[in-house]
């Protein structure tokens, strides 16, 4: 069986999300009420993690969290990842896994969690897919291992 075809539940992931994000991407810049921004950088989320948990010779452990995944990938030349960048997807996580936007606003160095989401929020989860993408990118479908194309 093929690695894309082992782990339709991912499939399933990013069918859903490709549906949520042209539904906030057809949203007009003056009617931000409509946005599902959480429910965006939530999946986006649970695509990393669990891309990170198929991934053939990583060996996700009990307790594994995205850092440790990421961290791991890297360490065994499962995937190239710049050491930011892997600090900037663990606090993006972070962020929205806790809820905790005052201390996002605080990192940020803005004044308010309400300026935090005006100038921060939709960028980092632009990143983040962005991020997921490049990932996701670096692997064979058909086999799960990194391509030999990449450095």
């Amino acid at each position: 069986m093929m690695f894309r075809e082992k782990y339709r539940e991912f499939q399933e992931l990013a069918r859903e999300h490709d549906f949520l994000r042209k539904h906030n991407m057809g949203i007009p810049k003056d009617d931000q009420s409509r946005l599902l921004l959480f429910a965006e950088g939530a999946l986006i989320i649970i695509m990393l993690e669990r891309f990170l948990r198929m991934l053939p010779g990583l060996r996700a452990k009990k307790g594994d969290g995205l850092g440790s995944l990421l961290k791991r990938a890297v360490d065994h030349k499962i995937l190239v990842i710049s050491d930011k960048h892997r600090k900037d997807m663990v606090n993006i996580r972070n962020t929205i896994l806790h809820g905790n936007f005052e201390q996002a606003a605080k990192q940020a160095k803005v004044s308010s969690k309400e300026e935090y989401f005006k100038t921060q929020y939709v960028p980092k989860i632009e990143r983040f897919y962005s991020f997921l993408d490049q990932l996701v990118d670096q692997i064979d479908p058909e086999t799960g291992l990194r391509k030999t194309s990449q450095p």
